[in-house]
């Protein structure tokens, strides 16, 4: 019986895991009797009760160990028995087991009374009116915003405005430890993304049970104005699922906004919500491989609330940019360092930013990789599914009619080439090499587009072309000729036409170890498909493409890109005299070479000629790598080229900078002239 004369809350018939609370309110003041019966061990209480006065939340009593004496049974069977005056006022009474030791599933001798475990609250006769007990009825105290019952994995926003500036108080119970909340909330002005305030570890206090339980109470001053109200938790210790002791006032778990005067007019204060601030963009449900956009305009300086949902584990996955549009500079980027958990997987990444925009039209971009998207979700997702993505909102109401959206336009696959690329080499991903050869027959003018990656004057992936009779570079993709290619200020676009005249000629694409296409690092370009190098031409006729298979017309023997530890042959013969050039690259110091070639006559095997120390100067990077180039005629006869390596440093096996022209790395014999 709940309420009756004498007995005014009896929480009872209770189960292992099991959490109670009953409310009354207390019209006059009086005393009563407390009689409770739990479990303790180690003078830590595990099945207890507790008395909360719920106006202020506050608690008025509990079943502390000190307090309690031998029930029976098991020495960890207690009780207590106590008095208590209480106030007029409203109250709740709550108790909670923990997963073992509890009626019907004792793990040890039950009390001398095992039909009773739990708390009662009697009214002591002349000291108490019956009359005075009521039903519950709300607290006096008006809630402007209330998040409560938090569960696990949770990421909740609402809104309100005030008409007046107001004094409130904030009522929050959270889980900390370390000085460090994982359940927490916090409250931004919704106009500015100010913080207003939030429940860090140090503004808060032990909210009974487990230690990591955590409460903060206080009272701040609101102007008028709107607010976002947030409450986040991780995946564990959460309303009706506490892997711990629960907090003396579980229900409350999240947070709780009153106005301190008990006569606020309930006019002053409203909800909030997105809906009356309209985006000025919103690209949302993003699905797996995605890239997408959307541009907008501004006829004057205007501030936005930027709202992107993505993916992330310390770099980001899934994520948006803005790029302002004419010069491609990228002005906003969700970087993962500025989110915070938005609920479900640990992955799930929110950030909420305001930023400024001069006059001028921009491009918001969002994008996302292979896995863990919109619709199809490879760990929890969060609360807020549909809004994976990125939104734009102006900061405050009405400011968002300064802004005009754009018509979508697709993302472009390729440039717009006046002629049709004879040569193309893109979507270069991480670590690799290629080439392709081809020929003019006269001088020939050669447009070129390249998108690479460098920073502070020096290239990362990038291109250049060498002549392959000489070997000499004639074009090469430089940090200072390039402008930005869109998406992170690494990336790079250049775009030139150069003339070359009639020859032989490679043309060479290198990436190093991270960002580049289908792996990107940070913010990829506008153009990601193009990542790599095209090359076209207006007289295609005076062109002509190898195949990837043939020899360089001329090349006799070619012992290129060795491992560690090789031993590399080639074979040739020669029917005449013939003009030769040896080019090779390799490893050496202090006088004596680690990596290098020989050519010798195969019947004899005399040694014809050998890459000395002597003969090398450096070849760029480590001081280590050296080239060489000899030229001499050759007898008739038979001939086997030699390369040989050590056990370090070798082409991608490099333990030091890598030479100028790594793809050369070993030895080549071409014949001279035609």
């Amino acid at each position: 019986r709940d309420i009756q004369s004498r007995a005014v809350v009896a929480i009872n018939d209770l189960t292992s895991s099991d959490s109670r609370e009953k409310r009354f309110t207390l019209s006059r003041p009086g005393e009563f009797q407390i009689y409770a019966v739990g479990e303790v061990l180690d003078n830590q209480v595990y099945d207890y009760g507790w008395i909360l006065e719920e106006d202020r939340r506050q608690k008025v009593w509990e079943m502390s160990s000190d307090k309690s004496v031998y029930a029976g049974g098991a020495n960890k069977n207690q009780q207590w028995r106590t008095t208590l005056a209480l106030p007029a006022g409203n109250y709740s009474v709550h108790y909670m087991t923990d997963g073992s030791h509890a009626p019907g599933d004792w793990n040890a001798n039950p009390p001398y009374d095992p039909a009773f475990w739990g708390v009662m609250l009697t009214g002591i006769p002349g000291k108490f009116d019956p009359g005075s007990v009521a039903e519950y009825q709300k607290p006096a105290q008006p809630r402007l915003l209330e998040i409560t019952g938090v569960g696990n994995q949770r990421y909740i926003q609402e809104g309100f405005t005030l008409s007046r500036q107001t004094t409130v108080r904030i009522y929050a119970l959270g889980e900390g430890s370390g000085r460090r909340m994982v359940d927490y909330g916090w409250i931004e002005n919704a106009y500015t993304g100010e913080k207003i305030w939030e429940m860090t570890y140090d503004r808060t206090r032990h909210a009974g049970g487990a230690d990591k339980n955590r409460m903060a109470d206080e009272t701040i001053v609101l102007a008028p104005g709107a607010y976002w109200v947030y409450y986040v938790s991780d995946d564990s210790h959460a309303y009706r699922d506490w892997n711990a002791a629960a907090p003396r006032d579980p229900g409350a778990w999240g947070i709780t906004i009153y106005a301190e005067d008990p006569n606020f007019d309930r006019t002053e204060v409203r909800r909030f919500d997105e809906a009356q601030n309209q985006p000025v963009v919103a690209l949302t449900r993003i699905g797996d491989d995605e890239l997408v956009k959307q541009s907008f305009t501004i006829a004057h300086p205007a501030a936005f609330r930027i709202v992107a949902l993505g993916e992330g584990r310390y770099n980001m996955a899934d994520y948006g940019w803005i790029e302002e549009s004419s010069s491609g500079r990228k002005v906003w980027e969700m970087r993962y360092a500025k989110t915070r958990h938005a609920g479900g997987s640990r992955k799930n990444r929110l950030t909420e930013e305001v930023i400024t925009l001069p006059a001028g039209t921009y491009t918001v971009y969002f994008r996302t990789d292979g896995s863990h998207a919109y619709g199809d979700w490879n760990a929890d997702a969060p609360p807020h599914p549909e809004r994976w993505g990125i939104t734009v909102y102006p900061l405050a109401p009405g400011s968002g009619e300064h802004a005009r959206t754009l018509p979508a336009v697709p993302l472009a696959p390729t440039p717009a080439l006046q002629a049709k690329p004879f040569i193309t080499l893109t979507h270069i991903g991480d670590d690799e090499l290629v080439h392709k050869r081809f020929s003019l027959s006269r001088e020939t003018p050669l447009r070129i587009l390249a998108l690479g990656e460098g920073d502070e004057d020096e290239m990362y992936d990038y291109a250049w072309i060498d002549n392959t009779r000489d070997g000499r570079r004639v074009w090469e993709m430089h940090y200072r000729d390039t402008r930005p290619a869109g998406g992170a200020d690494k990336n790079r676009r250049l775009e030139q036409t150069i003339v070359l005249p009639p020859g032989e000629y490679a043309v060479f694409y290198r990436s190093d170890d991270s960002h580049s296409f289908g792996d990107w690092n940070a913010s990829p370009p506008r153009q990601p498909d193009m990542w790599g190098i095209t090359l076209s031409a207006d007289d295609p006729g005076s062109i002509q493409v190898y195949r990837d298979d043939a020899a360089p017309e001329g090349q006799l023997c070619s012992l290129l890109r060795p491992g560690n530890d090789a031993h590399m042959k080639c074979n040739f013969d020669l029917t005449r005299p013939t003009p030769v050039r040896i080019d090779a690259l390799g490893e050496g110091s202090d006088g004596e070479m680690y990596d290098y070639g020989w050519l010798e006559d195969r019947r004899s095997g005399e040694k014809i000629w050998e890459m000395t120390y002597d003969l090398t100067r450096p070849a760029g990077g480590a001081s280590k790598n050296r080239s060489a180039t000899f030229s001499f005629t050759l007898a008739p006869g038979s001939y086997t080229l030699h390369y040989v390596t050590d056990g370090s440093h070798t082409y991608r096996k490099w333990n030091s900078a890598p030479p100028t022209s790594p793809e050369k790395y070993g030895i080549t014999v071409s014949k001279l002239g035609n």
